[in-house]
């Protein structure tokens, strides 16, 4: 177990933890200091995870967490958690990491769920240091996706017994870090190093925390030998006594530290994450001094299944004074005459639409109740128009946050948008497994399931703003262990119909089913089961499903020209017999033709404006 250096009286430490205290004050390192871009706040990031392999994490979290099947539902469980923070493998030194996909698995729809359900993302990568320059451009990817912050996962091999680095370690960190930070300069960027200095006394640290933000020690007790307290205490005295020493440039390495939790073993028990939560938030020699603020736990997939309640029951960050950051602004749900503004926010803050016909505005309309959610319905609004508009967000005790001016267009008249529910928006009713690697899919992934009794079922429910027929399309990836009548089962104004389709072909595209009438509201479904017929090893897919409005038959339109109306019209002709007669929008030959248009005509007084001879055309039924 490890022993505080007995040399060291208890005098000396009190004027250690002074110092510090002071270098801490006069870096600007402090608890209240001016959050980055997204709100990260280096000294109060909060409670977080890391995921290694997301492919495994939307799995069931490694099979601890049934619930989770896909990218929403992973995040939803993660909101549940109080997870602040989410620091998700990106790369290995400067390659991209696909972790079980097809493509990098850290890309703008990772970014988006994540702040869907208010929660920030950082990539990282497990910095070599072979390719610098590689390494900058991943961070550049990454931030450019708008990650919230990048992580440097750096180890062993930045020491210098590895050939590459040598005795150009130092160098080689500052010309990493300095890259990435003087391209984002108002972004978060950490490092992940072992937590123990003296036990990697090659390994450049200073550099590394110069231009970075907060540190990440990875404070990992099963490894070290330690319990959650000691593993903690070994940490705050190596880092105490490092940041003693530094002087001159160098007090630019004083960070804070978020050291990083171990449940990354099935041996791990929940009374261990209580110990080192409870150790974090009362530590007397934390860096900052006051208790940690930030924590995060490796690696999301081997977590126990016990370390979830233990990690959702704590909390380690202090109430935020910086303003709202506002995520994922959109206008959504347009119709021809309303629209809903939609945002989400990273504290629980209060709702206003500023709206009209210009960057002027002059229509408000404002929801007082704290929330992290916001949504606010425009109504009354002109068909197929360009409407202005910003969204303010308060906080309890923040200032307001105001978005730039955006703009949408309201649809046109009569028009309906096509509705697409892909697999992971469906209601889920049994065992499904979850899968991302066929060709042919719509959007990430795909749910698919063996035969079975029809027990087992994805349904997917329209929200139908304007009732009538909608022509109903599935779209699935095709392949050779597919079933070839796979069972789809419409529910449409009180009547069902089942479809059945041959998976094993058609994949990629929109297959029609059928038009049937829905009425408004989420009265009607569409439900893809287990039951088929066919061999014992095919499998059914369920992925996504469209409903495409069929725009009512137009009655034939009335003639312009209506009996019994008498309109003046101007003859143009080389003869009396074939003239062309012309009102504001209609044409016609002249003499008339027989019945029942024109019956008789006479001469009106005086020419027209064309000076030629005016008419009066008098209709008779």
């Amino acid at each position: 177990m490890f022993v505080r250096d007995p040399s060291k009286p208890s005098g000396f430490r009190f004027v250690l933890r002074t110092i510090i205290t002071l270098l801490f004050l006069s870096t600007g390192s402090s608890i209240h200091a001016t959050a980055l871009d997204g709100g990260v706040e280096p000294a109060n990031l909060g409670k977080g995870d890391w995921i290694y392999f997301l492919s495994t994490a939307v799995n069931h979290v490694g099979g601890t967490v049934p619930g989770v099947y896909d990218l929403p539902s992973l995040m939803s469980f993660y909101r549940s958690e109080g997870v602040q923070f989410l620091v998700v493998k990106a790369g290995t030194g400067a390659a991209d990491f696909n972790g079980g996909f097809n493509a990098p698995q850290f890309d703008s729809n990772l970014v988006y769920q994540a702040h869907a359900t208010g929660i920030r993302i950082f990539g990282y990568t497990r910095s070599l240091g072979q390719d610098v320059p590689g390494e900058i451009r991943l961070a550049d990817r990454v931030y450019g996706l708008g990650a919230d912050g990048f992580v440097l996962d750096a180890e062993v091999e930045w020491e210098s017994d590895s050939p590459w680095i040598g005795t150009n370690g130092p160098a080689l960190a500052v010309r990493l870090c300095s890259g990435i930070k003087s391209r984002w300069p108002r972004k978060f960027l950490a490092h992940s190093p072992l937590p123990v200095i003296g036990l990697h006394t090659s390994f450049p640290y200073r550099e590394f925390g110069m231009y970075c933000d907060a540190i990440m020690p990875q404070a990992y007790w099963r490894d070290l030998k330690q319990t959650p307290t000691t593993a903690v205490e070994w940490m705050d005295y190596e880092w105490n006594m490092f940041y003693a020493e530094l002087g001159g440039i160098y007090t630019n390495a004083i960070k804070p530290l978020a050291p990083v939790g171990q449940a990354d073993d099935r041996r791990i028990t929940s009374a261990q994450i209580n110990e080192f939560f409870d150790c974090l938030r009362t530590d007397r020699h934390s860096l900052p001094p006051g208790g940690y603020h930030g924590c995060s736990f490796w690696r999301a997939d081997l977590h126990p299944a016990g370390a979830w309640n233990a990690i959702a029951s704590h909390s380690v960050s202090r109430p935020s004074t910086n303003p709202p950051v506002i995520w994922n602004l959109a206008a959504t749900d347009l119709t021809d005459s309303s629209a809903i503004v939609r945002w989400v926010t990273d504290i629980a803050s209060d709702t206003v639409v500023d709206f009209g016909y210009s960057d002027s505005y002059g229509g408000s309309v404002t929801n007082s109740t704290p929330d992290c959610f916001h949504a606010i319905l425009l109504s009354g609004l002109i068909p197929n128009l360009r409407y202005h508009c910003r969204v303010h967000s308060r906080g309890a005790a923040t200032e307001a946050t105001v978005s730039a001016d955006f703009t949408f267009v309201t649809r046109a008249e009569g028009r309906v948008d096509d509705i697409i529910i892909d697999d992971p928006e469906a209601t889920v009713a049994g065992a499904w497994s979850v899968a991302s690697s066929a060709a042919g899919r719509f959007g990430s992934g795909y749910h698919y399931k063996t035969r079975g009794c029809g027990t087992n079922w994805l349904e997917y429910t329209p929200d139908i703003r304007v009732a009538g027929d909608y022509q109903v399309y599935e779209c699935h990836p095709s392949g050779k262990n597919r079933t070839t009548a796979a069972s789809y089962v419409i529910t449409s104004n009180g009547n069902t119909h089942t479809i059945l389709v041959n998976q094993s072909v058609g994949g990629g595209r929109w297959n029609l089913l059928g038009t049937f009438p829905f009425a408004a509201g989420f009265s009607g479904s569409v439900r893809i089961t287990d039951q088929f017929s066919g061999l014992a090893n095919q499998i059914v897919v369920a992925d996504a499903v469209k409903f495409v409005y069929v725009q009512p038959a137009s009655p034939p339109e009335a003639s312009p020209l209506f009996p019994g109306k008498i309109f003046q019209v101007s003859l143009q002709g080389d003869s009396p017999t074939n003239r062309t007669a012309e009102t504001s929008n209609t044409w016609a030959i002249w003499p008339p033709p027989t019945l029942p248009f024109a019956t008789n005509s006479a001469p009106l007084p005086g020419p027209d404006e064309t000076n030629h001879p005016a008419y009066e055309l008098r209709l008779e039924p």
